[in-house]
């Protein structure tokens, strides 16, 4: 995952030049909980709609269940 601040300005970036939606990797690094990744989701998603998926577990993990539930009723993603 990289920086919250990064990916709103690619958010905007790609509003502006005219794209619906924004595709975000939800992988889960060492040291980011599933809270600190659904939070940065939340930000992104203020600035254009998202949809998510995650990588192999060999590159990062697999988000619970949980963390797709509460990123579904947070209602940041069009699924």
């Amino acid at each position: 995952m990289g920086s919250t601040a990064q990916a709103v300005r690619e958010a905007r970036t790609v509003w502006d030049l005219g794209y619906h939606a924004g595709l975000l990797s939800f992988h889960m690094p060492k040291g980011y909980s599933e809270d600190m990744i659904l939070e940065h989701a939340k930000t992104v998603a203020k600035e254009i709609p998202i949809s998510g998926f995650y990588l192999q577990p060999a590159v990062g993990g697999i988000p619970r269940y949980r963390f797709w539930s509460l990123l579904r009723r947070s209602r940041t993603s069009r699924l």
